[in-house]
């Protein structure tokens, strides 16, 4: 059965290397369409062996379109230039694409979804989405939308399989694309005479401003009128597929208010939404923010702990939407619960911990043993790595290796930190340290560029300067020149 790759690109030299050197021996066929490269994308391409279209641009589900008739695979997989497929994910799909050619309903299998990794700075997934990228080579099956383009065939099945995305790693990145987007967003919008189609275009709307906003607060004045429309027009529509825009337009909305200063606005949208909570875990985490800044810490605390009964629940239950929101937990118990909790709640967390050992009660009780010294601290953290082997625990301990100067024991477990996160960059840079402590300069320099160059700022860059100038090595004095200079 012959599978092509299809993906649409527009200067895109940083990001197609990595993953067209994760397509090549899985396809029949790789298919590119440049809508405009001014860098070397098309050359890349190339040399890779992909067939390289150049189209003029008219949006996404027309570039998208012109790479289908194109394609020769009875499936096709579509791609974008940021993604990364892992061989195992590979493997994956082509078992369960064997199993339904065999079977005799196998026509009813029509288009297939994926589970998409979205990669922070750090190497850690912040986030999982769901997006129909996969479906027969049929005529009847297309793109629509100038931005935000789906199919126009319903999902037959999301499979387990997932795609590396790290489009939204550099902030300078994200804003770009949420001014493109917006652009076509208000172009679509006065166009769409469909009320069901105008609300989705709404929501990407006000995403699009919560984006812009952290970047420049004043144009909350411009997103105020998509607010209220969108506040109106919820409680019209009442498409199935649109109950989760209808809720998590509300976070949007209130990130909006919170990053140009009105957050008794956005206290009061949070305060009657709070049915919604258990639903969308970003509210509740987002309205212990909100509770912090305006001064009511008792609230905040009260809210703290239902967050964490909440979010266990949900991650009991192996819910996808959790996984951004482990590290947000994590990151306001680190900076929060000094100021909402003493010493003297720790037997209440920990009664709590004992009740329902979820990984938030977890985290807290983890910080505020932590914070206050708490003898127990590396007992309990030990025995937090042994139930969740989540890698904010085993960045903890493994940095304790590092205070103790257990250098084999951190090279240990930080390998395999890699080995199930390749791209954990705090690994890498704890790899490294141990490289420097062995003298080994070449390897901790590759670890260390590893690091400053995903994480496209300074992050881990004195540790790289430490090898370079310890190991004697010019040309890579100049390389990091170099790439400091970009």
């Amino acid at each position: 059965m012959k599978i092509s790759a299809a993906l649409i690109m527009k200067n895109e030299e940083e990001n197609l290397p990595r993953l067209l050197k994760s397509l090549q021996g899985k396809f029949d066929e790789i298919i590119v369409v440049d809508t405009g490269s001014t860098d070397r994308s098309i050359e890349i391409a190339k040399e890779y062996g992909c067939k390289v279209y150049e189209k003029e641009w008219n949006g996404f589900a027309d570039a998208r379109n012109y790479a289908i008739s194109k394609c020769e695979g009875e499936w096709i997989w579509h791609f974008d230039a940021d993604f990364e497929l892992e061989d195992k994910e590979f493997e994956k799909f082509q078992k369960f694409l064997l199993h339904w050619e065999r079977s005799k309903n196998k026509e009813e299998i029509k288009v297939v979804g994926v589970h998409i990794k979205n990669f922070g700075f750090d190497g850690v997934v912040k986030a999982v989405s769901t997006q129909a990228f996969i479906h027969r080579n049929v005529s009847e099956i297309f793109w629509t939308g100038k931005i935000h383009e789906q199919l126009n065939t319903k999902m037959s099945l999301l499979l387990p399989v997932y795609v590396n995305h790290f489009g939204y790693q550099d902030e300078n990145v994200q804003k770009q694309k949420a001014l493109r987007n917006l652009e076509l967003l208000l172009h679509d919008i006065v166009t769409i005479k469909d009320k069901n189609k105008r609300f989705d275009r709404l929501f990407y709307i006000l995403q699009s401003y919560a984006i812009l906003t952290h970047f420049d607060p004043s144009l909350s004045k411009e997103a105020q009128k998509f607010i209220a429309k969108f506040l109106v027009m919820k409680d019209e529509v009442t498409e199935d597929s649109l109950e989760f825009m209808k809720i998590y337009g509300l976070y949007y909305i209130t990130l909006i208010y919170m990053q140009s200063g009105k957050f008794q606005q956005a206290l009061e949208l949070l305060q009657n939404s709070q049915d919604y909570f258990e639903k969308i875990p970003d509210l509740i985490v987002i309205y212990i923010q909100l509770l912090y800044k305006t001064k009511k810490k008792e609230l905040a605390k009260k809210y703290f702990l239902k967050a964490a009964k909440v979010l266990g629940t949900l991650h009991i239950q192996k819910n996808t939407a959790i996984i951004d929101k482990i590290n947000d937990f994590y990151q306001m118990s680190q900076n929060r619960c000094f100021e909402l909790f003493t010493d003297e709640d720790i037997p209440v967390i920990w009664q709590k911990w004992k009740k329902e050992k979820t990984l938030f009660f977890g985290l807290l009780l983890l910080s505020l043993y932590e914070k206050y010294k708490n003898e127990k601290y590396e007992k309990f953290l030990d025995k937090l790595i042994k139930i969740f082997h989540n890698e904010i625990f085993l960045i903890k301990k493994l940095h304790i290796y590092l205070e103790k100067k257990e250098w084999e024991k951190a090279k240990k477990m930080a390998m395999n930190l890699l080995h199930s996160n390749p791209h954990s960059c705090k690994a890498k840079e704890i790899l490294g340290v141990v490289a420097i402590h062995e003298q080994n300069y070449s390897e901790a320099i590759r670890y260390f560029m590893d690091v400053v160059q995903m994480c496209k700022n300074s992050a881990g860059l004195q540790n790289l300067l430490v090898a370079i100038d310890e190991g004697g090595y010019q040309k890579e004095s100049e390389k990091i020149r170099h790439l400091l200079k970009k």
